[in-house]
């Protein structure tokens, strides 16, 4: 049986002329955690199923997605946004390009130069930065 998704009718505004809307999309502990357990752990513990039901109604929502490679080495694969946009941001260049996350679209990966980074096959590295991403 599939969770009751509150704000099923949300809406956001236009996004202004001058600059993008963003939005951020996370859960996080009672006591303030945004990671359960030890970086790098599998991550769907953390929020309830409504939880994660509305974090995927809000993506639904956007025209983009960014990940830090982090999180998403603790995404299980299956993880497919359905959205135009989607980035990963890595310091160190460690990204599984053959994660669920990149088989839906274009997925650059922004790195900073110094990291070694050997995109795959359809995978745009965006170099930002020199020894950290530059958002």
């Amino acid at each position: 049986m599939s969770p009751v998704i509150p704000y099923r009718d949300l809406r956001f505004p236009a996004a202004p002329a001058d600059r993008p809307y963003t939005i951020i999309d996370m859960v996080a502990t009672i006591d303030g955690k945004i990671v359960s357990g030890e970086r790098g752990e599998d991550v769907s513990d953390l929020g309830s199923a409504v939880d994660h039901a509305v974090m995927r109604h809000l993506q639904d929502c956007v025209d983009g997605v960014m990940i830090g490679a982090g999180t998403l080495r603790a995404t299980p694969s299956g993880w497919d946004p359905k959205t135009r946009f989607r980035v990963v941001v890595s310091n160190s260049g460690r990204v599984d390009t053959a994660h669920s996350f990149f088989k839906g679209g274009e997925a650059p990966v922004g790195v900073p130069n110094a990291a070694s980074f050997e995109p795959a096959d359809g995978v745009l590295a965006l170099v930002a930065g020199k020894t950290r991403v530059d958002l």
